[in-house]
């Protein structure tokens, strides 16, 4: 990873992560062994303390070692690379109050199919009180799930979701929250998948002691989907104790 510091105003980057998976067909795999380059850059130029705007491209290469043809619930293993270009903004209303837009276009380029492209864009705005804070998020482009318990490959994207937090006491936190994502898969063979995930989650959190909290929280996630089979309704009650360990600072 690169970056530039020149003056209080530019400031490009470069980042180039790789990865590559080898799966053991002995144990089940169904995957084949892949090798997946990625490279960012952006540039972002600071107006002011307050506003910047960034310009990013994303580079994102998925090489198998063989090509597979999709099964009834697998993807479609095939080497593709991704061209993603944005343009955002970013401003600092008051000391609690921030906003950040961006939008852009991707493309997938394909070796033995037809190209694909959307649109891609990110919204976020956020409020801080004294004893209150909300955010709300959204977002749309192209995502992939791989090395995952559920390896669907490459997928258009939708979401939403909204965090509200209260502090009535100094000791007590709580807070709410909910979301929305759609999902469109497809790389399937017999038929194509969307799904429509929804939930929230509800929680409490109370400083028992200067060195321990307590923790309660329930969590509701529903998945819609036009593969029936793949439906489902969780629901989850977590309870929790963490304990803090606190030093006084050393001198060297």
């Amino acid at each position: 990873r690169m970056e530039s510091t020149s003056n209080i105003h530019n400031r490009p980057s470069l980042d180039s992560p790789n990865d590559r998976a080898d799966f053991d067909e002995s144990k089940g795999a169904v995957s084949d062994d892949y090798q997946h380059y990625l490279g960012n850059a952006t540039y972002t130029y600071r107006f002011s303390p307050r506003t910047q705007t960034f310009l990013a491209y994303t580079f994102d290469s998925f090489d198998y070692d063989d090509n597979i043809r999709a099964g009834p619930t697998q993807p479609t293993q095939e080497d593709y690379v991704v061209h993603s270009g944005s343009l955002g903004l970013s401003h600092q209303f008051t000391r609690n109050t921030s906003a950040l837009i961006s939008g852009g276009y991707w493309l997938q380029d394909r070796d033995h199919a037809d190209n694909r492209e959307g649109f891609q864009g990110t919204v976020n705005f956020t409020q801080t009180l004294e004893k209150l804070s909300f955010a709300l998020d959204g977002s749309t482009g192209y995502r992939q799930q791989f090395l995952e318990a559920e390896n669907f490959g490459f997928s258009k994207y939708y979401s939403a979701s909204a965090t509200l937090s209260y502090q009535p006491m100094e000791k007590l936190t709580t807070s709410i929250s909910g979301f929305y994502s759609r999902d469109e898969y497809e790389e399937r063979v017999i038929e194509d998948r969307n799904d429509d995930t929804w939930g929230g989650n509800a929680g409490l959190n109370y400083l028992l002691l200067p060195w321990l909290s307590a923790s309660l929280s329930y969590d509701y996630r529903q998945r819609d989907s036009s593969v029936s089979t793949e439906e489902y309704t969780d629901n989850r009650v977590t309870f929790s104790l963490v304990a803090f360990y606190l030093s006084e600072a050393k001198s060297f």
